[in-house]
Parts: structure tokens; C-alpha cells; sequence
């Protein structure tokens, strides 16, 4: 954080509005990680209106990706809904994958959590596929967390938990994975 912090001020000095957006992403992520949702919703509203300027839809939609990650933190999970949804409608437009995988896995987490079952298959399955296709191996143990919850709470025990075990002993696993895979466990 305190590289990062003195990363900003410098690009505040020279007036670097570019790579202060960035140094906003990484303050904001480091601000989540830490659980300062106020701080770091701060950091990507300002980070937000920095890639406006520049016409970066692709910014725009990663600074609103992260919003909804804190409103789904928060429970708050219409604003998040709403939040994913937008993004997901910028990485269409831009058609960057990857990102339109991370706003599919939310809009599917967060329907998840609203219960709507099916509205959460449909997205899960969405981005699963698509991080399939392009390797993105962090995102898929995310996916596979969900879609074990998912399972679990669709009455298919068994499915849940064989899906959530490859989750939690997988090789590639990190141990952010293992312990949301654990703490879900301990759930049911």
C-alpha cells in the first residue's frame, strides 16, 4: 500500500491522470482486501471518472466491476447486481473477455445470493465457459466455488461438494480459493 501510495502522489505531482487511474485500481483492491469497502468505493469512483475522461470504456467498466464487488461485499446486493450489469454491457462493447467473464461470474454470485437460481446457472455457466476458453485459471476456481454453492443450494448435494472439493484440492488453488471453499463448507 505504501508503494502504491507514493506511485499516486508522484503521478499527482506530474499530473499523470493515465497512471493515477491505475494507482487508484491498485489503492482500491488493496483498500478491499484490507475490508475498508468506504475507502476503496472512493478510489474507484475517482479512478472511475479518470477513465471517462480518457474515453476508456474498458477502465470504466473494470472501476465499475470493483464497485460491485464492494456492494456485494456489503450485501447490498441490488446496487451490485446493477453494477455488474453495467460493466458487463461496456466489456461487450469492448469485447474483452476476460473482463466480461469477471461481470458474468458477478451477475451470477450476486443472483445467487438473491436467489434466483436460474439467473445464476445461466451466468455461471456463461463464465465458465468463456474462462475456460481463455485459461483464466483464477477466475474459473471462483466460478467453481460458485457453482458449488449454487449446487448445494439446489438440492444437488453431491455435485456441490465434488465441485467445491476441486476447488479446495486442486494444485493450481490458491489459498484465498481454499479458505472461501472452507468457510462455504463449514456453512452447510
Amino acid at each position: 500500500r505504501r508503494h502504491a501510495q507514493q506511485a499516486y502522489k508522484l503521478t499527482q505531482e506530474v499530473d499523470d491522470r493515465w497512471f493515477m487511474a491505475y494507482c487508484l485500481n491498485v489503492l482500491g483492491e488493496i483498500a478491499t482486501r484490507l475490508g475498508d469497502y468506504a475507502v476503496a468505493k472512493e478510489y474507484f469512483e475517482t479512478m472511475y471518472g479518470l477513465r471517462e475522461e480518457f474515453n476508456d470504456p474498458e477502465g470504466m467498466a473494470l472501476a465499475i466491476n470493483h464497485l460491485g464487488e464492494i456492494a456485494w461485499r456489503e450485501g447490498r446486493y441490488e446496487i451490485a447486481l446493477r453494477h455488474y450489469r453495467q460493466s458487463h454491457s461496456l466489456y461487450q462493447k469492448v469485447g474483452d473477455r476476460g473482463g466480461l467473464a469477471k461481470a458474468l461470474y458477478g451477475i451470477g454470485n450476486t443472483s445467487l445470493m438473491l436467489g434466483d437460481y436460474a439467473a445464476a446457472a445461466q451466468y455461471i455457466r456463461q463464465a465458465l465457459q468463456i474462462a475456460a476458453a481463455i485459461q483464466y485459471v483464477p477466475l474459473l476456481f471462483h466460478l467453481f466455488i460458485a457453482a458449488g454453492d449454487l449446487l448445494l443450494q439446489t438440492e444437488h448435494p453431491q455435485a456441490g461438494y465434488e465441485t467445491l472439493a476441486l476447488a479446495l484440492r486442486h494444485a493450481s488453488s490458491d489459498h484465498e480459493t481454499r479458505a472461501a471453499t472452507q468457510r462455504l463448507l463449514v456453512h452447510y
